[in-house]
């Protein structure tokens, strides 16, 4: 399952996951978003998350 396609890079990392409610799902990660004039690296590292239901 892809939560998100705006990365700069495949590299993320150490995610997480909880069901915070019957049949939601948030996961959370860190990931550098693809900005543009960035270079291969992307933009600054963050902490994300994604709320879905699977």
């Amino acid at each position: 399952m892809i939560l998100r396609d705006d990365g700069a890079t495949w590299d993320l990392g150490y995610p997480r996951a909880i069901e915070v409610e019957p049949g939601v799902v948030l996961t959370h990660y860190w990931m550098n978003l693809a900005e543009p004039g960035s270079g291969d690296g992307g933009g600054v590292r963050h902490i994300a998350s994604t709320r879905f239901r699977p």
